[in-house]
């Protein structure tokens, strides 16, 4: 698995229709499985007729999910709406039609909590939640905000809660702040030197400058002048918990300072204005991120059922050997590491369409420009021979699911074989899509359940 970017700033596949690209896996091993595999996954998949499945054809899909204690709900790129549209329906039927009060999204812990302060106590407005409560921009969509309004009216009409829960750990300003705020009532010294160490900081954060930006602005050596205070006030919180946790609003002090030292493991690399060569770090750093989403999602469900909104790549529950061999984890193989088949994960693919992304040359990158550029409209195609879309879209069907947990021998030995399948993230090299064998993965094990749609549509962002 070849990355020359953190995952940690961003997943960057790489897409591109060379005239003559390396085959993902040995020709005559897929041509001698397909039939086989074509076989059962037709007789056994579920299609939809729209890009909204109707309540019957959401029925079998749920009486599937019913069992499981976490749902991974994944999407193979950011940008488009078929992923966004199916799992907003799909939430809002577990949530009216199997009583699931929590939902985790991939966004970080302050963001999580201005969804949830307006859903369940109708604290702002909710196009301010959406355009400025820390949604990446991205999930700033008609979906998403459809999705949210509708969880509001449920919880004014059911007086039930629905927890929503941010786990990512990319803005430590607002972390740092939540915590400076509880300080102040209990330790107005340690409030003061945690104000005075990250000033540049929250300086930074002021001006509207990215985490990232803030980074490059500092000395590479300037890292544990910010991780090493940031891990001191973790471990204040937690020697005071007896006394402090009596304290309104200790457990979201706790929580963000956590998150706060996350964001200093996360981001170690990206310290100092040099570029950053990432060829020679290791799967465990890479990994950094998807354990720490993990233990936030375990911390903050307890043994509560809920569903997780992330990327493929992060809810992808098993991982192929050549991954696991590297030492590569992601936030699902940690979450199927601790709750086993309780964890079923949903994840979508596609043969074609038009999504929102950002373009860069992996060869030149400059990622504090990429995340101030537009998200423009780009054509995608995963539609060639070796490519996962390309197999499924002989079918027929535009849409449909399919349980690859009840594939037969044939299907599974069939699983085993790469493909390239397009995950993106948000933002991608159009040069190099869907170009390395080494990015090409097998399909079982992966992901439990696998929706397919034929042609993709960009997703309705509210601000390109």
């Amino acid at each position: 698995m070849k990355l020359s970017v953190p995952l940690a700033v961003f997943t960057l596949v790489t897409s591109g229709l060379r005239p003559q690209r390396p085959e993902p896996s040995p020709v005559a091993d897929r041509n001698a499985a397909e039939p086989g595999a074509a076989a059962w996954l037709k007789a056994n998949l579920t299609p939809f007729e729209t890009d909204i499945p109707t309540t019957l054809e959401l029925k079998p899909l749920l009486a599937k999910l019913q069992p499981a204690q976490l749902i991974g709900l994944g999407e193979s790129t950011h940008g488009d709406h078929q992923s966004q549209v199916f799992k907003s329906q799909l939430i809002r039927h577990l949530i009216a039609d199997q009583g699931l009060q929590q939902v985790v999204f991939e966004m970080n812990r302050s963001a999580g909590q201005t969804l949830d302060m307006y859903v369940n106590e109708g604290k702002g407005d909710l196009a301010e939640v959406i355009r400025n409560g820390g949604v990446f921009k991205i999930w700033q969509t008609d979906d998403l905000a459809s999705l949210i309004a509708w969880m509001r009216a449920y919880v004014k009409k059911s007086g039930k809660p629905i927890r929503i829960h941010g786990i990512d750990c990319q803005s430590p300003a607002k972390d740092l702040a939540v915590v400076i705020s509880f300080l102040e009532k209990v330790d107005p010294k340690s409030a003061g030197r945690t104000r005075k160490i990250y000033r540049s900081l929250f300086t930074s954060d002021r001006e509207g400058k990215t985490y990232l930006a803030w980074l490059k602005s500092r000395a590479k050596a300037d890292y544990k002048l910010f991780s090493e205070p940031a891990l001191a006030l973790e471990r204040l919180l937690q020697t005071h918990l007896a006394t402090w946790s009596k304290v309104a609003g200790y457990e979201d002090a706790a929580y963000a300072a956590r998150t706060t030292v996350q964001a200093f493991n996360v981001f170690q690399r990206e310290f100092g204005p040099q570029t950053n060569n990432t060829s020679n770090a290791d799967a465990a750093y890479f990994g950094r991120r998807d354990r720490f989403m993990a233990e936030n999602l375990l911390l903050r469900i307890g043994k509560r059922r809920a569903c997780l909104w992330a990327h493929n790549g992060h809810v992808l529950g098993k991982l192929p050997d050549s991954f696991l061999r590297q030492g590569f984890v992601s936030l699902g193989s940690q979450l199927n590491g601790a709750l086993g088949a309780s964890y079923v994960t949903v994840g979508f693919t596609w043969s074609q369409g038009v999504i929102h992304a950002k373009t860069i040359s992996t060869d030149s990158p400059d990622m504090v420009a990429l995340q101030k550029a537009a998200v423009p409209q780009i054509a995608v195609n995963a539609n060639r021979e070796g490519d996962l879309g390309e197999f499924l879209g002989r079918f027929g069907y535009d849409h449909f699911y399919v349980d690859l947990r009840r594939a037969d021998e044939a299907t599974r030995a069939w699983g085993k074989i790469p493909y390239y399948r397009p995950d993106i993230g948000w933002a991608f090299d159009p040069s190099k899509f869907l170009t390395d064998p080494e990015e090409a993965s097998a399909t079982i094990p992966g992901f439990d359940i696998l929706v397919y749609s034929r042609k993709l549509s960009p997703s309705t962002l509210w601000f390109p």
